[in-house]
């Protein structure tokens, strides 16, 4: 879906040994898959700008992204997510929990008052 809404997507994917890249414009390959230098890393990183003909509101609201992507983080134990803003001074965080549920369930516990000491 967010290739499809995006006017550009780019994505660099490290699997089975290797870095390959992709790029899209509205939906559509810009070339065929590339299959780059060898590598032992693994993840994905996806970057897209969303199509302004599309969306009358363009305007990302990082707070909301990153509560998002930490909820993901939580759900799917092991998986490292960052989220970068390149806009104005720019913006990271990165999200990662090996303790799935247990971990989230800690975190909104650091937010709170308990009701008892023990």
């Amino acid at each position: 879906v967010v290739n499809a809404l995006s006017e550009h997507l780019w994505l660099d994917i490290w699997r089975d040994g290797f870095h390959y890249q992709q790029e899209y414009a509205l939906g559509e390959p810009q070339y065929p898959l590339k299959q780059l230098e060898a590598s032992t890393k693994r993840g994905t990183t996806l970057r897209f700008k969303p199509a302004v003909a599309i969306f009358s509101d363009v305007e990302f609201h990082y707070d909301i992204l990153a509560r998002r992507l930490r909820e993901l983080s939580f759900l799917n134990s092991g998986v490292k997510i960052a989220l970068i803003d390149e806009r104005g001074e720019g913006r990271r965080d990165d999200f990662h929990y090996e303790g799935g549920i247990r971990s989230f369930v800690e975190h909104l516990a650091q937010l709170k008052s308990p009701l008892h000491p023990n």
